[in-house]
């Protein structure tokens, strides 16, 4: 494995992976433990060395494992430090990026970068970015506290692969991924436009996500 789809997909997600890799309109793709949309992970960890952070009204922390190429696919803009790279591979130091939101809930303006997060049973991970916020519901006021494992450190397969494509065309190429796939690959697919349309329909704040509309165009989740 190169480090961009670690480790092997399952249910069908490696052949979608295989064919958004030679499609000519695709302009990026990446993978996670789960879709970034609507699916929420929590796990306990500590932070060694740090007090427990206070009580907060903001959701999470919620916990995902990412692709080295996530934040760029997605349009989400590392602010300090560094996204993961091809090098954060099973057996070498872990590492983790949080976003600003829970930067400022956990290291009450202090640098988080260089400290670690424990989760439980597991070893700490190294904290080597920050990344901005993203909201993606119409209820998140405030963005939630976010934090992120390297998928390639992590035992379980992905569950999702996101693709970046010109959003007038986004439906025909989430249909030309899944084509003849058998029933039992249990493969979903949404084009992120039309969820954002749905959640936010009774609610106009459509400014909000200009960017992402114009950086994301389908999700591919493997819903096995």
């Amino acid at each position: 494995s190169d480090g961009r789809f670690p480790p092997q997909p399952t249910d069908g997600l490696d052949v979608v992976i295989a064919r958004a890799a030679r499609h000519p309109h695709i302009e990026a793709a990446t993978l996670a433990s789960i879709p970034p949309f609507g699916a929420r992970a929590q796990s306990g960890f500590t932070i060694p060395g740090r007090p427990p952070a206070p009580p907060t009204d903001l959701a999470g922390p919620y916990v995902m494992s990412v692709a080295p190429d996530f934040f760029a696919t997605m349009g989400t803009r590392v602010v300090s430090g560094r996204g993961f790279t091809s090098e954060d591979v099973l057996g070498g130091q872990p590492v983790a990026v949080v976003n600003e939101s829970m930067a400022r809930a956990y290291w009450a303006g202090e640098s988080p970068l260089d400290s670690c997060i424990m989760p439980a049973g597991s070893p700490c991970a190294r904290v080597v970015g920050i990344v901005e916020d993203f909201r993606t519901t119409r209820g998140d006021a405030q963005a939630p506290l976010r934090y992120y494992f390297a998928l390639a450190q992590q035992d379980a397969a992905p569950r999702a692969l996101m693709v970046r494509a010109p959003e007038d065309i986004a439906a025909d190429i989430a249909a030309d991924l899944v084509a003849g796939l058998p029933a039992d690959a249990r493969i979903r697919t949404e084009v992120v436009r039309e969820r954002l349309d749905r959640a936010l329909r009774p609610w106009r704040v459509a400014a909000l996500f200009f960017s992402l509309f114009s950086v994301l165009a389908v999700v591919l989740a493997c819903v096995g």
